[in-house]
């Protein structure tokens, strides 16, 4: 049904009737989390805002975060989650989640976004988590680390096509 419509003039109406009943009211339940949550947590943020930002090494990985609301770089999931033996679901944090979002920090090489949290926004649990930015990645790293030295060695990692930009020797045994 999608290949009949014509991207030259297809509308949100048009893609919307191709949906089921029930697609429709989870779209709604994720909206109406959103409404309840998320905007509420964000709105007295002031600065700058971007939508769907690319990074200065996007040209680099291809990525695109969601949201970045003044200085927080937020993360949205709409995942089903984990599920339990009597089969309802739980929020999940995964190892990948948390790398993507520190990820997009990072691609950030000359802070044009002046990010400073990271947040990540479980639509379907209406679950929002922030962090301090700083602070995770001192966490992750087991140790103090700065921010703009962490980012100019990602970036050299990826212009080195993912070759290690510290050398490793290995021990004989």
């Amino acid at each position: 049904m999608l290949a009949m419509l014509d991207p030259a003039t297809v509308s949100g109406d048009d893609l919307l009737s191709l949906a089921s009943p029930a697609a429709l009211d989870q779209l709604a339940a994720l909206r109406e989390q959103a409404e309840a949550v998320l905007v509420p947590a964000l709105a007295t943020r002031t600065g700058t805002w971007s939508v769907g930002p690319t990074f200065t090494g996007s040209v680099l990985m291809n990525a695109d975060a969601d949201l970045i609301a003044a200085g927080t770089l937020v993360e949205i999931k709409t995942v089903l989650g984990s599920k339990r033996a009597d089969g309802s679901r739980y929020a999940t944090l995964d190892a990948k989640v948390l790398f993507q979002i520190l990820g997009y920090a990072l691609l950030d090489f000359h802070d044009e976004f002046t990010i400073r949290e990271v947040a990540l926004f479980n639509a379907r649990f209406g679950h929002l988590a922030i962090w301090n930015l700083q602070d995770l990645l001192d966490g992750a790293a087991g140790r103090p680390v700065e921010l703009s030295s962490l980012r100019a060695e990602f970036e050299e990692f990826l212009r080195n096509e993912g070759e290690p930009v510290v050398e490793v020797r290995r021990a004989h045994v």
